[in-house]
């Protein structure tokens, strides 16, 4: 079972065994999934019942929403630079034969990581796709005037 299509809190329910914290969205993948036969009873009943939750926005409210959008813009900022510094990169671990550079994309990512919220549903995830794009696509116009 690929468990990257289950959100965090999906995955914490699971280990905890309380299935009726897992959104309806990891039910349904459950579900889906040939070999979770002894799982795949209790879910049926539970959607059938209608007791499945219903997915709120993430928590954190205003204060997450910054940081996503924060983290979009920062990813689109940094794509052309990094998009030119990677092969960069990889050419000199390349030569030296083994890896005596991190790739700047890697980097990035791992700071923000460290220090901004990562996207959890997929409208976050989306969102988060669009605000990247758009920076990015906006910064590459602002540099080329």
């Amino acid at each position: 079972m690929d468990l990257s299509k289950l959100s965090d809190s999906d995955l914490e329910a699971i280990a905890a065994g309380d299935l009726s914290k897992v959104s309806t969205s990891g039910l349904r993948y459950i579900l889906n999934y040939e070999r979770t036969e002894a799982l795949k009873k209790p879910i049926r009943e539970m959607l059938e019942m209608g007791q499945t939750p219903v997915e709120l926005p993430s928590p954190g409210g205003i204060g997450r929403q910054v940081g996503l959008t924060a983290r979009g813009l920062i990813t689109g900022l940094t794509s052309i630079p990094t998009m030119i510094a990677d092969p960069i990169t990889g050419l000199m671990n390349l030569a030296a034969g083994r890896q005596v550079a991190v790739p700047p994309s890697e980097t990035v990512q791992s700071l923000l990581n460290m220090i901004l919220p990562k996207p959890e549903t997929p409208r976050e995830r989306v969102a988060q796709d669009v605000v990247s794009a758009l920076s990015g696509t906006g910064a590459a116009v602002r540099g080329a005037r």
